[in-house]
């Protein structure tokens, strides 16, 4: 590299760059740094990696296109199951036996609505890009 470089433009941090005359050698020998070792600039947080264009525009697999289709289907049907739960929860004619069983359901349906409605939401995202 010393061969290569006559000037060096450092950047110490905050927006600020300082042109040094001379080649990588020299720049170690004036600040009294060993070639190994690192600057303080380099030693910051390395860029998080994001998804590139391609990987947000990509558009649905046949495979999800069905899945999306079918999570239309299920959604609704546990919607009404969940109607149905709440209703029965709500009427206040259940020993505690019935009443604890139906309430583990209603849990268990909610959790499974979320997950299924959480993944048509990311599906449909995808459907409109």
């Amino acid at each position: 590299m010393d061969k290569v470089i006559d000037n060096l433009f450092i950047f110490p941090g905050e927006g600020i760059v300082d042109i040094f005359a001379g080649n990588y050698s020299d720049y170690h020998e004036k600040t009294g740094r060993n070639k190994s070792e690192k600057t303080p600039y380099l030693n910051e947080k390395k860029p998080v990696k994001t998804k590139s264009k391609k990987e947000d525009e990509k558009k649905l697999s046949y495979k999800e296109k069905i899945e999306f289709e079918k999570l239309d289907q299920e959604i609704i049907k546990l919607e009404g199951e969940k109607e149905n739960l709440e209703e029965v929860l709500n009427s206040g004619t259940l020993n505690h036996e019935l009443l604890k069983e139906k309430s583990e359901r209603f849990g268990k349906l909610l959790n499974e609505l979320e997950i299924k409605s959480d993944r048509w939401l990311k599906l449909s995202e995808r459907a409109e890009g």
